[in-house]
């Protein structure tokens, strides 16, 4: 898998079928879950590719309605989430609030094309916020960090 900058639209992951598969347990309780929040289809696919070859239980959403409809049900569980910031409707500042109403403390990775107002920076309730394009073995590092705290 690699990451390429894309011209006017942030990111471009590109996955390739030569990655070797791990074998992973199919019990999803015996995983750490994490929701990925993407409005663009082709970084969700790869984030939750990558995520989830790297061992992590991966519910991801094409929008923030979505995910704020699926943190409100009983099925849903999660132990940290990656939250593209600038999404239609239902931006990310409310799917993080949707989670801080789950979970204070639950790690949040907040993750914009363009820089963050500072207003945004002081409202953000998040763990860490990362500019695409990012890299996603920096993501990885920062997952694993964050969810031994």
């Amino acid at each position: 898998m690699s990451v390429k900058p894309a011209p006017c639209e942030g990111m471009l992951l590109v996955a390739s079928d030569t990655i070797e598969r791990r074998s992973r347990s199919q019990d999803p309780m015996s995983q750490r879950a994490v929701m990925v929040v993407e409005d663009e289809e082709s970084q969700r696919v790869s984030l939750t590719e990558f995520l989830a070859w790297k061992g992590y239980w991966v519910n991801a959403f094409p929008s923030g309605r979505d995910a704020v409809d699926w943190l409100d049900s009983p099925s849903a569980r999660i132990d940290a989430a990656v939250v593209d910031w600038h999404l239609p409707g239902v931006g990310g500042e409310g799917v993080v609030d949707a989670i801080r109403r789950l979970d204070a403390r639950l790690p949040i990775i907040v993750a914009s094309g363009s820089p963050l107002s500072a207003a945004e920076r002081r409202r953000g309730q998040w763990s860490c916020a990362l500019r695409k394009p990012f890299s996603l073995r920096k993501l990885s590092d920062l997952l694993g960090e964050l969810l031994e705290k």
